[in-house]
């Protein structure tokens, strides 16, 4: 049952959590996946995967890449990613991710880099269901 209080007209307020958004680089079998994941307070991007209530990973503003970075596959605003297929999660902006994500990791940054200043340093979203091919 939510706590909170309940006020003279029998409405009940409950507290509000605050969560962090990252942005994540997250390794899938078959795709890339780039796109913000919301962290509660103190929580590290490996302690959501091991939220044993949450079977599922809530990802929004998804770009969707090839395997192997080279091609962006498919933009949504959301995406439920099983955790169970999840291979290996890094924050994108994070340059001491380690050898775990290696060159990847790094090419995505280059690649969001030059992105971003092809858009004027803007963070604009791609539309829904833009595909382009390398």
């Amino acid at each position: 049952m939510p706590t909170g209080h309940v006020d003279s007209k029998g409405k009940l307020f409950t507290n509000v959590v605050t969560k962090k958004a990252v942005c994540a680089l997250v390794q899938m079998p078959t795709q890339t996946l780039v796109g913000s994941i919301y962290l509660r307070p103190d929580n590290r991007l490996l302690d959501e995967l091991n939220d044993s209530e949450a079977e599922f990973l809530a990802v929004t503003d998804v770009y969707v890449y090839d395997h192997s970075l080279s091609a962006l596959l498919d933009t949504t605003r959301f995406l439920a990613v099983n955790k169970a297929h999840v291979i290996a999660i890094a924050p994108a902006e994070d340059p001491e991710a380690g050898p775990g994500i290696g060159a990847g990791l790094s090419s995505l940054q280059a690649a969001l880099r030059a992105w971003e200043a092809n858009q004027g340093g803007r963070h604009e979203f791609p539309a829904i269901g833009q595909r382009t091919t390398a």
